[in-house]
């Protein structure tokens, strides 16, 4: 078997119509893959008591620059490795995850009435010419009478190196708005009764040349309804005069949206289930049918050699999707070994590494390379609420961040992985 490192283990490709193995397709032979680290989830950034979350990872000059959601701030550090080394804004030290002193890139905004007062989170971090763009999901658990109450919205903020940022979504006009915007109801538990909103937002830019801004987003809105009937346990009654369910929302779906501009203000386009179509700014009205997926937290980005889209899934998988149509035709479930009875993983906001501008990294000749961080917790000492080993690890004291990655190389013989998944894939 080939890879850079001993050890490779056969790929696991996971077809929703078969499951294939080693690929024995019209002569095409498949790939073999080598995980990394040799210590899978192993922490590079480890902040006691603390919840770090939702990365975002540009590798920028041989530097890895990643942001990320802790305690309602966006923090960065970077790093020449993802598994250590990670340090603050000229600081040659890795004091990040040595103390709690990583360098906050963007906190919230803290203003009465902003839909970003309380709470950033979320980022998707792009470069397009000399401009860093941070996409962010942000909510306002402050102003009951607020619109924004309760309800996550997307929000924008621009940077000329990366560290020191500017808000271009003013305090009342997110980027993207939840639909409908009518906050949580006021007689509400919030914590409990209330829609996710519209969040999470993962953006790259240019697809095959047409200088559009990308973006994929997960939105849990409240549920329509005309009568009680309509709603159920999880939803409570109607609303009538509101027109929706007083209690919940709809499970959480991913959604994508273009623009030809980076603001998401010109030629405002949603992906509707086979084409798309124009939407008024802000506020993307979406069908649950146009939904990509059924889940949440994900990231992605255009791999040019296959002219697909690839994305972080459910629990830590890349998703290998078709474009037009996000259709996932394959997908890889990383394999590392089952976690100690005290350590549990979150599946909220792996990050994939990307370039500046949101695109695949360009893999060396024979290995293609994928590297995720995601989010990891220690259900033992630190009291994590999780009954079993691979639960979500909400309400956990704290939250870590973790590398895991995976060389894909070819058997003897086949070519580079690109070729061989690019032949299976058309054999689909």
């Amino acid at each position: 078997m080939l890879g850079p490192n001993a050890g490779a283990t056969a790929v696991r490709w996971r077809s929703w119509m078969r499951v294939v193995g080693v690929f024995l397709l019209g002569g095409v032979v498949g790939c073999y893959s080598t995980e990394r680290p040799s210590t899978p989830n192993a922490r590079v950034v480890v902040r006691a008591a603390k919840a770090d979350y939702e990365p975002s990872i540009m590798l920028e000059n041989g530097v890895y620059r990643m942001w990320w959601c802790g305690d309602g701030n966006i923090y960065y550090a970077e790093s020449t490795s993802l598994d250590s080394g990670w340090h603050r804004t000229g600081s040659g030290n890795p004091n990040c995850p040595a103390s709690s002193q990583c360098e906050i890139a963007l906190p919230p905004r803290g203003t009465a009435g902003s839909f970003d007062r309380d709470d950033v989170c979320d980022p998707s971090v792009i470069k397009v010419g000399a401009t860093y763009y941070m996409y962010y999901g942000a909510n306002n658990y402050s102003n009951v009478a607020s619109s924004f109450y309760y309800s996550t919205n997307v929000g924008l903020a621009t940077s000329s190196d990366g560290i020191t940022w500017s808000r271009v979504s003013t305090a009342t006009d997110p980027l993207l708005q939840t639909t409908p915007a009518i906050g949580c109801p006021m007689t509400a538990d919030p914590v409990h009764d209330c829609a996710y909103g519209l969040g999470q937002p993962s953006v790259f830019y240019d697809l095959e040349g047409d200088g559009r801004y990308y973006m994929l987003f997960m939105q849990s809105a409240l549920k329509a309804c005309t009568i009680d009937a309509q709603c159920d346990g999880s939803t409570g009654s109607c609303d009538v005069a509101a027109g929706y369910c007083r209690k919940g929302g709809n499970p959480p779906r991913l959604f994508s949206v273009r623009a030809s501009d980076a603001a998401f203000r010109t030629n405002t386009e949603v992906w509707a289930e086979t084409h798309w179509q124009s939407y008024t700014p802000r506020v993307p009205a979406v069908n649950a049918s146009w939904a990509i997926s059924q889940e949440c937290c994900s990231d992605w980005q255009y791999l040019d050699a296959l002219k697909m889209i690839v994305r972080t899934g459910a629990g830590v998988s890349l998703q290998f999707m078709s474009y037009p149509g996000f259709v996932t035709i394959r997908g890889y479930d990383f394999n590392p070994p089952p976690p100690a009875a005290s350590e549990v993983f979150t599946t909220e906001g792996p990050g994939i590494v990307r370039r500046p501008d949101g695109h695949a990294l360009t893999g060396v000749t024979g290995v293609t390379a994928f590297d995720l961080v995601r989010s990891v917790c220690d259900n033992g000492t630190n009291s994590c609420p999780c009954p079993t080993p691979g639960c979500v690890c909400q309400g956990c004291g704290q939250w870590d961040l973790a590398h895991v990655g995976v060389d894909f190389a070819e058997l003897p013989g086949t070519g580079p992985f690109i070729s061989s998944i690019g032949n299976l894939l058309l054999l689909d």
